[in-house]
């Protein structure tokens, strides 16, 4: 599909299920930048993927993976996009042990 299928400014509404704590209308595109990129390449669709891409640009999304991707994307997310962007060098999680494997039940 083209990109052109979402309007310049807003978040695709196949999106709004990935932002339910959040009013879509209340987001903005560079304010809540980080959220944005983060819930779209974990739940994205192709189309949205490319929508992210034209709002942001590859700079600003491996720019996000650096800083933030091993701690607030999924492990198979951060390590798809990494590997598909080359992103080499990136902030290692502080608590590398993943939730619920700390204390057994």
């Amino acid at each position: 599909m083209d990109t052109n299928i979402f309007p310049t400014g807003t978040i695709p509404i196949g999106l709004k299920p990935y932002f339910q704590e959040y009013d879509l209308n209340d987001l903005e595109l560079g304010r809540d930048a980080n959220l944005i990129i983060q819930r779209t390449l974990d739940f994205g669709t192709w189309d949205e993927i490319r929508w992210l891409f034209s709002q942001y640009g590859v700079k600003r999304i491996r720019l996000f993976l650096r800083e933030y991707g091993e701690r607030w994307l999924k492990p198979s997310s951060f390590n798809y996009w990494r590997k598909l962007l080359v992103v080499r060098k990136w902030k290692r999680n502080a608590y590398p042990t993943a939730k619920g494997e700390l204390w057994p039940h």
